[in-house]
């Protein structure tokens, strides 16, 4: 497989994978978060590939990836304190 291609078919993965993790949040669904986490982390190699490398952006998607995180979490355990 060529550069371009793999190029390509990586930025159509890292957009499924965000766009859906944005809706899977708007409706409330926790693998929203994770979906997104996985395309942040997509998208950054994909600026690594890139030439220049964009740092700015890649620093930005990794507070994006450990936000994600975050909201995964505090999620469960909102989910978890509502069980008991």
């Amino acid at each position: 497989m060529e550069f371009m291609d793999l190029y390509t078919v990586l930025s159509v993965v890292c957009f499924c994978l965000s766009i859906g993790g944005t809706l899977f949040i708007n409706f409330k669904r926790r693998i929203g978060f994770i979906s997104c986490a996985f395309g942040n982390v997509c998208w950054i190699i994909l600026y690594l590939m890139s030439v220049p490398v964009n740092y700015v952006q890649i620093a930005s998607l990794v507070i994006y990836a450990l936000l994600n995180l975050q909201g995964y979490l505090r999620s469960r355990r909102a989910d978890l304190c509502n069980r008991q």
